[in-house]
């Protein structure tokens, strides 16, 4: 009768076995869709023995925990993919809108102002006593000026806008905290419900697909390393040039703030510090900052060009009467046209000198423009900006492609695969099938032998 009882429990653990494995099967399933969840599997291991007169019998099985299928290199290398895809997008939108603003080919933009402007000296330099002609100078000088002022302004907006963008994933001030503090402080709320959830031979799956969403999302800011450590815990790591600063550390986070141009951080236990994020590679907010840096050095060179321009204009007229000036608060351009009056009572040869060598200015070159005529550094300018773009689209379609293929290995191992699901499903069935039927025929011998006594 005692062997009988063996048999009874060693059934009613496999259907207890065989319900988990259903259960988990079903948590798959309606998981299938999901990207960012592991797929679970119920492990089975074998109890122990009893000894017999015939030997050591057997006592079937139980399910000792349910695990998931990660690879955590592949899922490293796809965070890390996911990063610079995600920085050279951001780089390149920002990048794409500039070359909008700045759009120039020569018979557009500012190179076609500039064109029209020396044309209209050269027409002059034919006709120096020609009241159309002179009134094309003044016209072209006012587009000139335009155009300058235009263009500082766009570029104004430009930086203003990605400043919007980096205070709204790093917040302004401690009290207004930015996108990436919040999913910082999720992390550290994940940690601590992970470490009260799990013992060692219970992990908090579900918990951890969460905190893995989050890390993924945080890859997509950040250029950041993790580390799991023994007590269940992740610790997160920003990446700098400088070293690595602790943004998670256990059930603690660190502060951000963006300020002045600038991204400042708040380690656990330490005081603000400043983070240069301009040339590392990895996140959009990376990216963002690296734009700002390409957009302040196209506005230092347009300074630098408007500067140059109106000073060399102004040299060859009246000392008294420049044609360019700029308002000392609103720093935007102004013409004048006052300068004609110095020419009514000259000689026509004097006008024409004066055509002549604004003609010529045209094709000088300047030493404070890298040696370059007006016409070149803009060109150079532009193909710059084209370079840096066209870099930055072949770098994030790169890494686009190396995510895809990445995440295509993650989910071969940690995907559901439905037919997989299915095949275990009608296994688990027959399994539960033949453990009732066990119980059932245990059960009627268990009777025979209660009536017998």
């Amino acid at each position: 009768m005692g062997n009988l009882m063996y048999t009874l429990e060693t059934a009613k653990r496999t259907l207890l076995n065989t319900q988990v494995s259903i259960q988990t099967t079903s948590h798959n399933i309606a998981n299938a869709d999901n990207p960012n969840y592991a797929r679970q599997k119920a492990i089975v291991q074998t109890s122990g023995a009893y000894r017999a007169r015939p030997g050591w019998i057997g006592m079937g099985a139980g399910a000792e925990r349910v695990i998931q299928l990660r690879d955590q290199f592949i899922e490293g290398r796809l965070h890390e993919s996911g990063s610079r895809m995600a920085h050279y997008d951001a780089l390149a939108s920002q990048l794409r809108t500039l070359g909008n603003h700045l759009l120039d080919d020569g018979a557009a933009g500012l190179s076609q102002v500039l064109g029209n402007f020396w044309n209209s000296w050269e027409a002059l330099q034919k006709n120096p006593m020609g009241l159309a002609e002179r009134e094309n100078v003044n016209q072209a000088a006012q587009r000139m000026a335009d155009a300058l002022n235009t263009t500082s302004m766009d570029l104004e907006r430009l930086l203003r806008g990605v400043d919007a963008q980096v205070q709204m994933l790093a917040g302004s001030s401690e009290k207004d905290k930015g996108v990436v503090e919040g999913l910082l402080s999720q992390m550290a709320v994940l940690n601590r419900q992970i470490r009260l959830a799990e013992t060692p031979a219970h992990p908090a799956n579900d918990l951890r697909d969460q905190r893995y969403q989050v890390l993924q999302e945080l890859s997509a800011y950040l250029p950041i390393e993790h580390t799991e450590e023994k007590n269940s815990f992740v610790t997160v790591r920003l990446s700098t040039r400088e070293g690595s600063l602790v943004l998670v550390d256990g059930e603690t986070h660190a502060h951000l703030k963006y300020e002045d141009g600038q991204v400042q951080v708040m380690a656990p236990k330490s005081p603000w510090v400043p983070v240069d994020l301009n040339l590392v590679v990895g996140g959009s907010l990376s990216g963002l900052l690296e734009a700002r840096g390409a957009i302040e050095g196209v506005r230092t060179r347009l300074d630098a060009f408007a500067e140059n321009f109106a000073h060399e204009v102004n040299e060859l007229l009246p000392e008294d009467d420049p044609i360019f000036s700029r308002q000392e608060e609103t720093l935007e351009w102004s013409v004048s046209s006052e300068f004609w009056s110095h020419f009514d009572s000259s000689p026509i040869q004097d006008l024409g000198e004066l055509a002549s060598r604004m003609v010529a200015l045209s094709d000088a070159k300047h030493v404070d423009l890298e040696n370059a005529s007006f016409s070149h550094y803009l060109g150079d300018l532009q193909r710059h900006l084209g370079t840096m773009q066209r870099d930055a689209e072949v770098k994030g379609e790169f890494y686009r492609t190396l995510k895809t293929e990445l995440k295509g290995q993650q989910q071969f191992v940690s995907g559901v695969n439905l037919d997989e699901e299915m095949v275990d499903i009608l296994r688990n069935q027959q399994v539960y099938q033949a453990a009732a039927k066990i119980i059932q025929r245990t059960d009627e011998l268990l009777r025979t032998v209660i009536n017998m006594v």
